[in-house]
């Protein structure tokens, strides 16, 4: 009796989920899920996209332009920096941390050891 007791909660708690997802509420549910997991895809696969095409149009660019134009960028970044942002950079560095002590051991070794040992 006790083998047939499992099954036979099983196959009522299947009938209910079947008409569950049945049920007209419930589909209206699952069908609104679709929609916005498929508008959420598309607008991924659009970001990715737009993001390939950047990457491709940074790619076909010559090289010697890109190179030159480079270190102009870093060097007026450089530049723009105010020793008042400096000052307040170095103020709130922080010290290196000290690293802590080393334990010393201060158990002796067993009788039996010393005696393995000689």
């Amino acid at each position: 009796m006790f083998p047939l007791l499992p099954f036979a909660l099983g196959l009522a708690a299947g009938a209910v989920a079947i008409r569950l997802v049945r049920s007209d509420a419930t589909q209206a549910g699952l069908d609104k899920a679709q929609a916005s997991l498929s508008s959420a895809t598309a607008s991924g696969l659009a970001v990715i996209e737009r993001a390939s095409a950047k990457v491709r149009q940074q790619l076909t660019t010559p090289v010697a332009d890109a190179a030159s134009a480079k270190p102009a960028a870093r060097s007026t970044a450089r530049k723009t920096r105010s020793t008042a942002t400096q000052a307040v950079a170095k103020s709130t560095a922080k010290a290196p941390a000290k690293a802590p002590a080393k334990r010393r051991s201060s158990a002796k070794p067993a009788p039996a050891a010393d005696k393995a040992a000689r």
